[in-house]
């Protein structure tokens, strides 16, 4: 797995996905012509990610056993390109609290 930078605040991934801030609360994640925009908080190298402002990513999945399995390797994603940029992920359940 290789990371190079797309610019200062997002990265792209040789297994073919991208995690970029978009704004000061705000990231997408785009895979396989997908995108997502989720709500972020970040602070001191930690950025934090509610469940529920991503979910719909994983919604369209026919049986919870595949959306759980999209859900964890799409998360391991997040935590991998994140860590490429020296941060860490702190991934909450529930909704962002500006939702």
């Amino acid at each position: 797995m290789i990371f190079t930078w797309l610019n200062k605040q997002g990265v792209r991934c040789s297994e073919g996905f991208e995690f970029q801030f978009t704004g000061r609360f705000t990231a997408e994640y785009r895979e396989n012509g997908k995108t997502t925009e989720f709500y972020v908080e970040s602070g001191s190298g930690v950025v934090t990610i509610y469940e529920g402002s991503i979910s719909k990513f994983w919604r369209s999945y026919s049986s919870d056993t595949s959306r759980a399995d999209e859900r964890d390797r799409i998360i391991s994603n997040i935590r991998l390109a994140l860590e490429f940029q020296e941060l860490q992920l702190d991934f909450v359940n529930g909704n962002p609290p500006r939702s």
